[in-house]
């Protein structure tokens, strides 16, 4: 993919992003990133399924079709990718880089560049999503490995709070970590939710909500570990409480099916199952919501959360969604709950359901938690630490341990 020209300083570096995959808000952050300096910026990503090459306009986009594979879901890990391409570590070895960064923790690819890249005197990043409560528990050998991973980074750069203090637990003594937030392109979502607001009315027609029904949103999958047939069950609870309230379900997926089912045989007759829409209508069923609901088992952010504060809702999430470290403020504008716990999860729709000031105080507080965390500032987090990279060596106190208890 070709690269656009950008009107920065003409001070910037050679950089090697390596991934195994970056979504599209990731990819905008680093072409925001790459721009703000004229960064001249190559992203070697190992799998293809995440976005098109052709979405890339500011940066330089590499596909490696070298030996690889992804491990079926729940074989020895949930997400664990086996990769080794030796000429990433040739382009390491041959061409001038500046800073390596490493999004993510890849697979043996990453490993030996990194030691290409420290044997060499190259800076190297190390930017992660992971979450600690997910990652504590994991097998000592995926915890030894990224451990090692963060003991060889120069710095490291965390995606959240929850990532922060993983690497903080992991990493040694000795780092700084700087949060680069996890955003989406704020301002575009808020335009296509403005578009819609004005189709409200019609839209809740058209779904059979009346004007004053109280609506409840979910947007994910539909697959079991989002944890939809919890939120089913508690919204009978809901119902049994708020008899003038609605569930709308945006998304499908493979239990699609079972969770029409099991809304049948709960007796549901105002749960509405809208299906798989294009991303620039999902923000059609923002505009007609109160309260937003995700009661997954595991997201290690969840993007709809982002979405739901720009749309000013009161947010209920579990306390598996990544998000709910930085976007969710307890009792502020949402609550987190149990996860798996029907009850847990019903009490706070209730009571949101039966209060509309609280809806409202809660929605406001939503739009000022998000307001400053956008793809600018999480650009602006990774140029400060560029431009300091390599001034220092990677803190590796000698005698350490490389793995620290949970």
């Amino acid at each position: 993919s070709g690269r656009q020209e950008a009107k920065g300083t003409g001070v910037g570096k050679k950089i090697l992003l390596l991934t195994t995959g970056i979504d599209l808000g990731r990819l905008r952050t680093v072409e925001l990133f790459a721009a703000k300096e004229d960064h001249q910026v190559t992203i070697w990503r190992f799998t293809t399924w995440w976005w098109g090459a052709k979405t890339a306009t500011r940066v330089e986009v590499v596909e490696s079709v070298m030996w690889g594979f992804k491990l079926p879901f729940g074989c020895v890990s949930d997400d664990l990718y086996v990769h080794l391409d030796l000429r990433v570590v040739y382009l390491v070895l041959r061409r001038t880089w500046d800073v390596v960064i490493l999004y993510g923790y890849g697979s043996f690819t990453t490993l030996i560049t990194t030691l290409a890249a420290r044997a060499r005197g190259i800076p190297v990043v190390l930017w992660s999503d992971a979450r600690i409560d997910y990652e504590m528990t994991r097998r000592a050998p995926y915890r030894i490995y990224k451990s090692l991973l963060h003991r060889l980074a120069n710095r490291l750069v965390a995606s959240g709070t929850a990532a922060r203090k993983f690497l903080e637990k992991t990493a040694g003594a000795g780092h700084r970590i700087p949060i680069a937030p996890y955003a989406i392109e704020n301002e575009a979502f808020l335009a296509q939710l403005a578009s819609w607001i004005p189709a409200a009315s019609k839209t809740r027609q058209d779904l059979g909500i009346g004007p004053a029904t109280v609506t409840l949103l979910y947007v994910g999958r539909l697959v079991r570990p989002k944890g939809v047939e919890e939120l089913l069950c508690a919204y009978q609870k809901v119902r049994r409480s708020v008899s003038e309230s609605a569930l709308v379900l945006v998304g499908d997926g493979e239990d699609g099916d079972y969770f029409r089912g099991v809304a049948s045989q709960l007796g549901l007759s105002d749960v509405h199952f809208v299906g798989a829409v294009p991303y620039d209508r999902v923000a059609q069923y923002y505009a007609i919501s109160d309260v937003f609901v995700l009661p997954s088992h595991r997201d290690v952010w969840a993007k709809v959360v982002n979405e739901a504060c720009l749309a000013g809702l009161p947010l209920v999430v579990t306390a598996d969604v990544g998000a709910h470290y930085d976007l969710v403020l307890q009792g502020q504008n949402g609550f987190v709950v149990s996860t798996h716990d029907v009850d847990a999860l019903a009490e706070p729709l209730i009571r949101l359901c039966q209060n509309a000031e609280i809806r409202q105080e809660m929605g406001r507080r939503s739009r000022e938690v998000i307001r400053k965390w956008t793809m600018e500032a999480a650009a602006n987090v990774l140029g400060d630490v560029i431009k300091g990279v390599g001034t220092e060596q990677a803190p590796c106190p000698p005698g350490t341990r490389l793995l620290h208890k949970a």
